[in-house]
């Protein structure tokens, strides 16, 4: 699987976090400067699904930031279980962990894309 280069949004994109991760002390003890990677991947995962491929190069690069100072930052977001990794060979599968879709859980949103596929809504 490729990795897909990061920065294509617009910068007026907006993206969805809870009030807790801003409003709870404990976030900002636990990651430290981590809470911007945090923020950053917030942003560019799928809206769905919470995830995103691609390599630490691209994330580096989009961050203006070394390869040691990314790893070392989503190691903090691995440790302190915010974010799942997985390799992928020349990629990483980065997941959000308690990842919330806009559009419900996952779960409610691939029962309502079935729904709306055989026609029907949601009163019936």
């Amino acid at each position: 699987m490729k990795a897909g280069r990061i920065g294509k949004r617009s910068d007026k994109y907006w993206f969805h976090i809870w009030n807790g991760l801003i409003a709870e002390a404990k976030h900002e003890k636990k990651l430290g400067k981590s809470v911007w990677l945090y923020l950053w991947l917030l942003a560019m995962v799928d809206r769905d699904k919470g995830e995103l491929i691609t390599t630490h190069r691209n994330i580096a690069d989009n961050r203006e930031c070394t390869l040691p100072a990314i790893r070392w930052r989503l190691n903090v977001l691995k440790t302190q279980g915010y974010i799942t990794t997985e390799d992928m060979g020349n990629c990483t599968k980065i997941t959000i962990t308690k990842w919330r879709s806009i559009n419900g859980n996952k779960e409610n949103w691939a029962k309502r894309k079935q729904r709306e596929m055989k026609g029907e809504t949601n009163g019936t």
